[in-house]
């Protein structure tokens, strides 16, 4: 994650949350798309850290997940969280974007595949039946957005 010379110290806090939030939603998309479409459940996530001593409120995952609240720059917490999905700290730790690690690259169609049922069947929920036509306009719209995440560094 690049920053601009113009980014204020604000800007720049703004965006590493807002990037924090994308990796760990991420990591929460790889483990529901490995789980029958269950994302781990706070309480789960929160009895597995407090396993290795460390202490996790909901509200703050709230925030994390949301990327509205506070950076979290909690190092034993980050790393305790990707021992936890099961990839290298450095996702979590570095901010100079990171390789994606192995387990999302290995998981790419399944996370598309999870994700984009999981919009189709909300919009469903909020539209009505869609039609042939509509869902493959919003499939199209979810694999421009994913491709943003599946990105390699090297590629931009």
């Amino acid at each position: 994650m690049n920053e601009s010379a113009a980014d204020g110290p604000g800007e720049t806090v703004r965006a590493r949350a807002l990037e924090l939030a994308r990796r760990l939603n991420l990591l929460q998309d790889v483990h529901a798309s490995e789980n029958d479409g269950k994302p781990l459940a706070f309480t789960e996530l929160r009895d597995r850290l407090l396993e290795n001593g460390v202490n996790l409120s909901e509200g703050r995952w709230a925030y994390m997940l949301s990327g509205q609240g506070a950076l979290t720059t909690d190092s034993r917490l980050l790393t305790e969280l990707a021992r936890l999905f099961e990839v290298d700290a450095s996702y979590l730790l570095d901010w100079e974007d990171p390789e994606l690690p192995a387990r999302i690259l290995a998981n790419r169609e399944l996370i598309a595949t999870f994700r984009r049922n999981k919009i189709i069947k909300a919009a469903a929920r909020s539209l009505g039946p869609l039609t042939p036509k509509s869902i493959e306009a919003l499939s199209k719209i979810i694999d421009a957005e994913m491709s943003k995440d599946f990105r390699d560094k090297d590629q931009g």
